[in-house]
């Protein structure tokens, strides 16, 4: 009864993650077909270190001798492969498409290697759950660091130099 409660919080993000590729889908027209190019390219190249990684994950499985690992995992795998097929394929007609002034077209291309490298992440993270490994294994982290101007240069946790005198309180009651 209850078993189809444990996949909801995954079909939400995939969800989530559906609608927030079809935002940035949305905003795909602003790119020049350079930068098109450009950003379809570094997706395919993460949709490959993807299928290493996946390709990764089956091999523990074999080596455990995991069948049911192993079939949610190649399951994840195949799909993983028809959508960089879809996104290689996309590549190439929109590295043709560059030069020519079909601005729709281009932006149709660049929309679907885009969908497919979303696609691609929630693959990775559906195999890395197959194996129990989500947790553990979340990708490569990219930390951005902005400062405040308004933050003070003098570290607060160092004393002053000059040490500030105290004066003693004084007496509340007599003794």
């Amino acid at each position: 009864m209850f078993e189809g409660m444990r996949h909801l919080p995954l079909g939400l993000a995939l969800g989530l993650a559906l609608l927030a590729v079809t935002a940035g889908a949305q905003r795909a027209p602003g790119l020049s077909g350079a930068e098109q190019i450009d950003t379809a390219g570094r997706y395919v190249a993460r949709m490959k270190e993807i299928q290493v990684r996946v390709n990764q994950l089956a091999a523990q499985a074999r080596k455990r001798k995991d069948i049911i690992q192993l079939n949610c995992i190649n399951d994840k795998l195949q799909q993983l492969k028809g959508n960089l097929a879809v996104a290689e394929q996309s590549l190439a007609t929109l590295a043709k498409q560059s030069t020519q002034a079909d601005e729709a077209a281009r932006n149709h291309e660049f929309a679907k290697t885009s969908l497919t490298h979303q696609k691609a992440l929630v693959l990775a993270q559906e195999a890395e759950t197959c194996i129990g490994e989500e947790l553990r294994y979340a990708g490569a982290t990219e930390v951005d660091v902005t400062v405040d101007p308004n933050v003070p240069q003098e570290d607060p946790t160092e004393p002053p130099e000059e040490p500030t005198e105290l004066e003693r309180a004084p007496v509340a009651s007599p003794p």
